[in-house]
């Protein structure tokens, strides 16, 4: 297998529902405002409590299943929490 196709079967994008990659693509191209350090740890730490995103948005009322999603993935908490576990 080569390393492209290896890269894009362990991307985070490929560790979304197919709601959750919809709001990712949605949220790329329009742009929302971007979640800041401390709420974005907030939520990581309901993440390693086993929460999904769809969970996180629901108890945190406010913040879009986008931008939840999009810190998930720019700040790699699918490999952080691989690491923590």
């Amino acid at each position: 297998m080569s390393d492209e196709v290896v890269a894009l079967k362990t991307s985070p994008e490929s560790r979304l529902t197919p709601r959750e990659l919809a709001a990712y693509r949605t949220w790329s191209k329009l742009g929302q405002v971007r979640l800041g350090p401390t709420i974005q740890e907030q939520l990581f730490e309901l993440f390693l409590q086993g929460k999904d995103c769809t969970e996180i948005v629901k108890l945190n009322k406010g913040i879009s299943l986008a931008q939840v999603v999009t810190a998930r993935i720019e700040s790699g908490w699918d490999a952080a929490r691989e690491e923590y576990v």
